[in-house]
């Protein structure tokens, strides 16, 4: 959401937060909206893309975008936008729920058994030495 808006500054927003208001809440097509607790009828735009969605939000058009908190801060980091990394806060969703993601690996890659392996270890060692945790942090 826009830096400044109503709900900028809260810790945790859900569905409640938007019930009867005039403010128009975004998403991108095909997000899974009940595991935030929202329905179909919550969400006035769809669009095709996060960047879409976020500009969306820098032009007054959307109050809110709802997508996963990782994707948006991703998003907003890779942009060469400084209107986007100084005008836009995220705020996660409460949902009470953690969502698992997903790496997709090409069974056409070279050797996917073992680029997955590699993956999976390092993966594991970033955790167990707590490093993960600490890039969660600084890429938020």
């Amino acid at each position: 959401m826009k830096a400044g808006s109503k709900w900028a500054s809260s810790d945790k927003l859900n569905s409640d937060d938007f019930e009867q208001s005039n403010h128009t809440v975004c998403s991108n097509r095909g997000t899974n909206l009940s595991a935030y607790n929202f329905e179909d009828e919550d969400i006035s735009l769809r669009t095709n893309s996060v960047e879409h969605g976020l500009k969306l939000v820098l032009e007054g058009r959307c109050d809110a975008f709802l997508t996963l908190e990782e994707v948006a801060a991703n998003t907003i980091f890779r942009s060469d936008d400084q209107n986007q990394k100084s005008n836009l806060v995220i705020v996660p969703a409460d949902t009470g729920t953690t969502f698992d993601l997903h790496l997709m690996i090409s069974k056409a890659a070279p050797n996917p058994e073992k680029l997955l392996s590699s993956i999976n270890r390092e993966l594991m060692k970033l955790e167990k030495s707590g490093r993960i945790t600490e890039l969660w942090a600084k890429y938020r």
